[in-house]
This record gives structure tokens, C-alpha cells and sequence, in this order.
């Protein structure tokens, strides 16, 4: 603390380093990945059921309820994201992703990292896209019918 503020000491940098890089590839590769997204556009169809239904809904919209959901459709979790793609344009299922990256040239000083630098050290950025279906997806099935 300097001046009644808090700073992140220099040799704590790394660390919180560390936890944003793995915030952002948990958001990469988990929250951000086509199939992630067509499961929650399925749990928001669920639960836009304007009846008592939406709670039973909700209960039984478990990892073997969505996994039989994509059995019918003939698509497990990997072929969406190999078949789906996100785009800044128009589409299917419009979402806010979210981004994280850390600009290393905003350096501690010898004391730390003043509270003004975190922001701009520490970055997440948010911008629409939409799922869109893989023109060579499209082309693939026309091939097996």
C-alpha cells in the first residue's frame, strides 16, 4: 500500500500473470467454443418456457439429457466445434465473447504496479459474434444423403 492505495507488489506480477492467461484459455477453449455456446442456446430454449415446466426442464436437462439432445441430431460435442465456427457477421447464435490479454509493456515499476496500470496491464475485451455453420459442414452432408 502507497498513499492509501493498493499496489501489486513486483514480485506478485507474475502470478497474477498467470491467472489471467489461464482466464483467458479457459475462456479459448472451454466457454467460447462453438459446442459450449449450442448448450447454452439449448439451456436458454429451456428455460424460455413461460409455464412451471422450465424448473422440471432445467432438472432434467442433465450432461445425459443434452447428450442424447445431440445424439439425435447426430452431432456429439467435437463435430460441433468442427462443423460451427464463430464469425463477426451474421448468423446463428449471437453471443458477447469475451477475451483476455495482458499488455507486457505496461511494466512495474521497482515498487509494483500502481492501481491505474492494472486496467491497462490486464485487459478483457468484448465483441459480438454469431455461430455459423462450416460451408465444408454443409457440403459434407449433402455428400452422405
Amino acid at each position: 500500500m502507497r498513499r492509501g492505495r493498493v499496489w501489486l507488489r513486483r514480485e506478485r506480477v507474475p502470478r497474477v500473470d498467470d491467472f489471467w492467461r489461464w482466464k483467458g484459455r479457459v475462456y479459448r477453449d472451454v466457454v467460447n467454443r462453438p459446442s459450449n455456446i449450442v448448450l447454452e442456446a439449448k439451456l436458454s430454449e429451456v428455460a424460455r418456457q413461460a409455464t412451471a415446466e422450465v424448473f422440471e426442464g432445467y432438472e432434467t436437462f442433465d450432461d445425459e439429457a443434452f447428450a442424447a439432445w445431440l445424439a439425435d441430431l447426430g452431432r456429439p460435442p467435437a463435430v460441433l466445434d468442427r462443423t460451427h465456427r464463430l464469425v463477426n457477421g451474421a448468423g446463428e447464435c449471437g453471443r458477447l465473447l469475451k477475451e483476455y490479454a495482458i499488455d507486457t509493456d505496461i511494466r512495474p515499476s521497482l515498487v509494483g504496479l500502481r492501481p491505474q496500470s492494472w486496467a491497462e496491464r490486464y485487459q478483457q475485451s468484448k465483441r459480438m459474434v454469431h455461430l455459423e455453420t462450416a460451408p465444408f459442414a454443409a457440403a459434407a452432408a449433402e455428400v452422405r444423403s
